[in-house]
């Protein structure tokens, strides 16, 4: 494994790398979820953001951000409707029509007014969950344990088999609406007792890790899902569509120079709490200097819209690799070597390159 030249060395016999197409294509990948993760040199867990983290894994790292290709990632989820209001019948509710997301696509589910619950044993609470099977767009009904005692109040707002608390749903279906309900005498759902807390919305945004093939959410999603990805207790899918630039890596064998420069950002507004400004790394720039004999760079720019990976490696291995977008400029001297020079922008933070 290369590590940073800890030795004074000059340049000679640096690489540079790039990819020389546009990757194959993975459709609807499960991601992995991270529950730990260092990006930026912020370090995730932290009080907002555990498991926000989700990668592809080895060997699809770079992510194809050219616009002809463009990446999605799909989280299934609900659009609009799927209300759920007590039936005049006993143990009985109603859910209205509604839209789900469903791998990227909008399905709509028909209303049921029919949605039976089951009861606790006597003097007993439990909670009963109501999902729509993404498939089938049926309303399902999934028990929790009954609880130890009469009170509303030890009723938990955990997932688990334990009494009183949420069971979990299928891994194939999304959280409607919980109710809380009271003992084994048939009666009328009542209506403060149907809650919308961790109801699986869809539409929901992300962040794209292009030099990690990962992407990143606002926050996590709720681990209520019985067999998905890790087993009991697990969050939704979130899966990848896109291309990846791994093993289409390339040398340039004329390219001996090159840059990677950070660029910073100024924030100069009065502030009460200590009155400075701030600044602060905000992307990241690159520069390549080679000769007319090698096209990649070139093509890149004709074919691809200037987009592709890019690594930058000393003579001894280590060095640094991104997706980017390249600009070449193409000279022609009296008396002198054809020379290309490029330069381009990071579209994320560069990653460490170890070999």
């Amino acid at each position: 494994m290369a590590t940073f030249p800890t030795t004074p060395m000059t340049g000679k016999n640096s690489k540079v790398q790039v990819t020389f197409g546009d990757g194959p294509l993975i459709t609807l990948q499960a991601m992995t979820e991270q529950t730990t993760y260092e990006y930026r040199g912020d370090y995730i867990p932290n009080s907002n953001d555990t498991s926000v983290v989700y990668l592809l894994g080895t060997g699809m790292t770079m992510i194809n951000m050219r616009p002809a290709h463009q990446p999605r990632v799909d989280i299934n989820g609900i659009l609009q409707g799927l209300d759920v209001t007590p039936s005049t019948a006993n143990d009985t509710v109603e859910a209205s029509a509604g839209v789900i997301e469903v791998d990227g696509a909008a399905v709509i589910i028909s209303a049921d007014t029919t949605v039976a619950i089951s009861r606790p044993a006597a003097s007993k609470w439990a909670w009963n969950l109501i999902s729509v099977d993404e498939a089938a767009g049926t309303f399902t009904v999934t028990k929790g344990t009954d609880t130890a005692n009469s009170a509303v109040t030890s009723l938990l707002t955990t997932y688990s088999d334990a009494a009183g608390a949420k069971p979990c749903i299928p891994e194939d279906e999304l959280l409607v609406a919980a109710i809380k309900v009271y003992s084994n005498a048939a009666g009328v759902i009542d209506p403060q007792y149907i809650v919308y807390d961790d109801r699986e919305f869809g539409g929901l945004d992300y962040f794209l890790l292009p030099n990690v093939g990962g992407v990143k959410l606002p926050q996590a999603l709720v681990k209520i899902h019985a067999a998905a990805i890790a087993g009991p207790g697990a969050a939704r899918y979130v899966k990848f569509t896109g291309r990846y630039l791994d093993g289409l890596f390339a040398t340039i064998g004329t390219a001996k120079e090159w840059g990677l420069t950070p660029s910073t950002s100024d924030t100069e507004e009065e502030t009460f709490a200590g009155g400075y400004g701030e600044t602060s790394i905000s992307g990241w720039s690159f520069s390549i200097e080679q000769l007319a004999a090698d096209r990649k760079m070139v093509d890149n720019a004709f074919k691809r819209q200037g987009y592709c990976g890019v690594r930058l490696l000393y003579a001894n291995g280590y060095g640094y690799q991104f997706v980017g977008t390249s600009a070449p400029t193409l000279k022609s001297s009296v008396g002198a070597m054809n020379p290309i020079s490029i330069s381009g922008k990071c579209l994320d933070w560069p990653v460490e390159y170890t070999g």
